[in-house]
C-alpha cells in the first residue's frame, strides 16, 4: 500500500533518529524485548520488539508518546475513561498517545513486530525500573530498523 507521505509523517520521520544498535536491551518477558537508547527528562527513545502473538502488559507514561510501525503489524489498544480506542499501525504508521493514557501493544503480525517510540518528557523513573527488574541481553546482528 503506497500513500502520499502526510505533514504527521513527516514530523515523526524527524523524530525517530536512533537505530536499534544504539541501544541497551532488556527482555521484559518470554517474547518481549525492550531496547533503551536515548533517556533524559526531555526525551526518551528506543523500541519494543514484540514475537509472534505477543502483547504488552496495561501501561502509561507520564508523557505524550509517539510511536511508529518499523516492522510487522501492530494493534494498540488505550483506555479512556468510557471508551477504548484500537488502532492498527503497520510498516511505517504513525500514532501519538497522550500522557498518562493507559495502552496495550498486540503483534499482529506472522513474525516479530519492531515499534520505535519517543516520549517527551521525563519518563526516566519507568525505565529506571525495566533497568533494575529485567534481563540485559545481547541482540546479534539485528538490521537496522531506517
Amino acid at each position: 500500500m503506497n500513500k502520499e507521505p502526510t505533514a504527521m509523517d513527516e514530523e515523526f520521520d524527524k523524530l525517530f533518529i536512533i537505530e536499534t544498535e544504539d541501544c541497551d536491551v532488556y527482555k521484559i518477558s518470554e517474547g518481549i524485548l525492550v531496547y533503551i537508547g536515548r533517556c533524559d527528562q526531555f526525551t526518551s527513545m528506543g523500541f519494543i520488539e514484540l514475537d509472534k502473538n505477543k502483547e504488552t502488559d496495561k501501561r502509561s507514561r507520564p508523557a505524550d508518546g509517539f510511536f511508529k510501525q518499523t516492522e510487522g503489524k501492530i494493534k494498540i489498544t488505550v483506555f479512556e475513561e468510557d471508551k477504548t480506542e484500537e488502532k492498527i499501525l503497520s510498516t511505517g504508521e504513525t500514532m501519538k498517545i497522550d500522557a498518562n493514557k493507559e495502552y496495550i501493544i498486540s503483534n499482529l503480525s506472522d513474525g516479530k513486530a519492531l515499534t520505535s517510540w519517543r516520549f517527551d518528557g521525563d519518563i526516566r523513573e519507568a525505565l529506571e525500573q525495566i533497568k533494575k527488574k529485567c534481563e540485559k541481553v545481547s541482540v546479534l546482528a539485528r538490521p537496522k530498523s531506517g
